[in-house]
């Protein structure tokens, strides 16, 4: 049984001398597990293309403009639209590599909160073009804690704006994302996202699986990077039911 388990998801090949039937369980195996990995890069590859293609599409629309009327503001604004999205195109390249790996953090004493307002003014234009309320609760001016700025980034960035996407749908008022901090005297911190969206499935957790998204494109790789990028960290990135 083993065996045929290594045949099936290509590890070894199918003996000569194993029995015509399991010679052929062993290739309809084979072939099943082909097929499953095909339909698997087939998903992600297209939420990774997609959002890949949102953002060139900004690219290409403010490089447009610029190359109609080569006047300063569109100048200014082809610069503002490149330094915005060319880093978040790296990003999302590095999130689908990083779903296939193991992720490495570098901790170091810095500012969580500032780490926190980065990822919260890189979702504001989004929160703002939405009418979403951002709200911050019980936030200190500062707190060191060791962590990766640059990792932690991702994860606040991702879970935001997942949070505005869930808001944007819902028809009551007012739509809001709240952010909560909660700073322990051991070297710990505790950050809360909360929405007023529709709410997480029955099983909150089923969220953090490849390919498991509500959102049409979208491949389950964010949330899944993120929380192996909290787990690095030594931490636990947890979803629940809102109160």
């Amino acid at each position: 049984i083993e065996a045929l388990v290594q045949t099936s998801t290509g590890d070894r090949n199918t003996c000569e001398h194993w029995p015509i039937e399991i010679q052929e369980i062993s290739e309809k195996l084979n072939h099943s597990f082909k097929e499953r990995d095909q339909v698997i890069y087939s998903q992600v590859a297209r939420g990774v293309i997609h959002d890949i293609r949102t953002l060139l599409q900004s690219l290409q629309v403010a490089t447009d403009l610029a190359t109609e009327k080569q006047s300063e503001d569109r100048l200014h604004n082809l610069l503002q639209v490149s330094k915005s999205k060319l880093p978040s195109l790296l990003g999302i390249i590095t999130t689908a590599l990083d779903g296939s790996r193991e992720i490495t953090v570098k901790p170091e004493p810095h500012d969580l909160i500032q780490t926190l307002q980065k990822s919260i003014e890189t979702n504001k234009t989004l929160s703002l073009s939405k009418k979403i309320e951002i709200q911050c609760q019980n936030n200190p001016s500062s707190a060191i804690i060791a962590h990766d700025p640059i990792q932690l980034e991702r994860v606040f960035t991702n879970i935001l704006k997942n949070a505005i996407e869930a808001v944007e749908l819902e028809k009551s008022e007012p739509k809001t994302v709240r952010v909560s901090f909660d700073h322990a005297n051991n070297g710990l911190a505790k950050i809360s996202i909360e929405d007023n969206g529709h709410g997480l499935p029955t099983k909150p957790d089923s969220v953090f699986r490849l390919l498991k998204s509500t959102k049409p494109h979208g491949s389950g790789l964010g949330l899944l990077v993120s929380k192996k990028i909290i787990e690095a960290h030594g931490g636990s990135l947890t979803a629940l039911h809102s109160q």
